[in-house]
Protein backbone atom coordinates (compact mmCIF):
# COMPACT_ATOMS: atom_id res chain seq x y z
CA UNK A 1 0.00 0.00 0.00
CA UNK A 2 1.63 3.14 -1.04
CA UNK A 3 0.96 5.89 1.38
CA UNK A 4 2.67 9.58 2.04
CA UNK A 5 4.11 7.67 5.21
CA UNK A 6 6.62 5.85 3.41
CA UNK A 7 8.21 2.97 5.23
CA UNK A 8 6.99 4.25 8.61
CA UNK A 9 4.78 1.86 10.43
CA UNK A 10 1.14 2.00 9.90
CA UNK A 11 -1.00 2.08 12.83
CA UNK A 12 -4.91 0.68 12.41
CA UNK A 13 -7.68 2.87 13.93
CA UNK A 14 -11.80 2.62 12.92
CA UNK A 15 -11.27 -1.56 11.58
CA UNK A 16 -9.07 -0.34 9.49
CA UNK A 17 -10.54 2.49 7.58
CA UNK A 18 -8.59 5.13 9.21
CA UNK A 19 -4.27 4.89 9.08
CA UNK A 20 -1.94 6.67 10.89
CA UNK A 21 1.96 6.59 11.04
CA UNK A 22 4.54 8.81 12.29
CA UNK A 23 7.64 9.92 11.15
CA UNK A 24 10.62 12.67 11.22
CA UNK A 25 7.95 14.56 13.42
CA UNK A 26 5.40 14.19 10.42
CA UNK A 27 1.41 12.77 11.55
CA UNK A 28 0.73 11.08 8.49
CA UNK A 29 -3.52 10.10 8.49
CA UNK A 30 -4.78 8.11 5.38
CA UNK A 31 -8.11 7.86 4.74
CA UNK A 32 -8.58 3.74 3.97
CA UNK A 33 -12.02 3.33 2.67
CA UNK A 34 -12.33 3.44 -1.17
CA UNK A 35 -15.17 1.63 -1.70
CA UNK A 36 -17.39 4.08 0.03
CA UNK A 37 -15.28 7.23 -1.32
CA UNK A 38 -13.91 7.37 1.65
CA UNK A 39 -17.26 8.78 3.29
CA UNK A 40 -16.83 9.51 7.04
CA UNK A 41 -18.72 7.29 8.99
CA UNK A 42 -19.05 7.70 12.81
CA UNK A 43 -16.51 5.00 13.45
CA UNK A 44 -14.05 7.01 11.11
CA UNK A 45 -14.68 10.08 13.24
CA UNK A 46 -13.76 8.84 16.49
CA UNK A 47 -10.70 7.30 14.73
CA UNK A 48 -9.90 10.56 13.46
CA UNK A 49 -10.14 11.72 17.17
CA UNK A 50 -7.82 9.36 18.71
CA UNK A 51 -5.13 9.90 16.02
CA UNK A 52 -4.94 12.98 16.53
CA UNK A 53 -5.11 12.65 20.13
CA UNK A 54 -2.37 10.58 19.92
CA UNK A 55 -0.37 13.36 17.52
CA UNK A 56 -1.29 15.86 20.06
CA UNK A 57 0.48 13.47 22.88
CA UNK A 58 3.20 13.15 21.12
CA UNK A 59 5.84 15.98 21.39
CA UNK A 60 7.27 14.71 18.02
CA UNK A 61 4.70 15.25 15.86
CA UNK A 62 4.77 18.98 15.01
CA UNK A 63 2.70 19.02 11.24
CA UNK A 64 -0.28 16.52 10.15
CA UNK A 65 -0.75 15.39 6.76
CA UNK A 66 -4.54 14.20 5.39
CA UNK A 67 -4.26 11.80 2.25
CA UNK A 68 -6.67 9.71 0.78
CA UNK A 69 -6.15 6.14 -0.77
CA UNK A 70 -7.07 6.09 -4.51
CA UNK A 71 -7.59 9.43 -4.12
CA UNK A 72 -11.52 9.74 -3.79
CA UNK A 73 -13.63 11.21 -1.51
CA UNK A 74 -17.32 11.51 -0.96
CA UNK A 75 -19.08 14.98 0.55
CA UNK A 76 -22.36 15.16 1.72
CA UNK A 77 -24.33 17.13 -1.41
CA UNK A 78 -21.31 16.39 -3.72
CA UNK A 79 -18.55 18.31 -4.59
CA UNK A 80 -17.89 21.14 -7.07
CA UNK A 81 -17.47 18.06 -9.76
CA UNK A 82 -21.25 17.17 -9.41
CA UNK A 83 -22.91 20.34 -9.58
CA UNK A 84 -22.98 21.28 -13.28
Amino acid sequence: MDTLAGTAPLREYADGKMLAAKDGGIGFITFNQPEKRNAMSVEMWQGLAEILDDFRDDPAVRVAFEEMLNEVFGAPGGGPATRR
